[in-house]
C-alpha cells in the first residue's frame, strides 16, 4: 500500500498547492512506513474546447474520488469498524 499525492502544474510550473500536499502526503507515507506515488496531472488549454476540458476534469475528479472511496473500504475491512469509532 502507499499514499496517493496528485500534482498539478500549469504553464509548466507546479501549483503552491501541490507542495503543500506532496508535504502531507510524505508525512502521512513515513506515518505509515509506506511510500509515496506523486503522479502529475498538467493542464493546457490551448487549442483545447473548454468543454472537453471540463469533462476531463470531472473524469480525473470522478476517478480520485473512486480511489479515496476504494481506500476507505479497504481500510474498514482491515482494521474494522471497532477500531475507527473513538467515542
Amino acid at each position: 500500500m502507499s499514499v496517493l499525492a496528485i500534482t498539478e502544474q500549469r504553464d509548466g510550473k507546479f501549483r503552491k498547492v501541490t507542495y503543500e500536499v506532496l508535504s502531507e502526503g510524505r508525512r502521512m507515507a513515513d506515518s505509515l512506513g509506506t511510500e509515496l506515488q506523486a503522479p502529475q496531472a498538467s493542464f493546457t488549454v490551448g487549442g483545447v474546447s473548454p468543454l472537453f476540458t471540463a469533462i476531463f476534469g470531472a473524469l480525473v475528479l470522478l476517478a480520485i474520488a473512486a480511489i479515496v472511496i476504494g481506500f476507505v473500504f479497504y481500510f474498514r475491512q482491515k482494521v474494522g469498524r471497532s477500531k475507527l469509532r473513538t467515542s
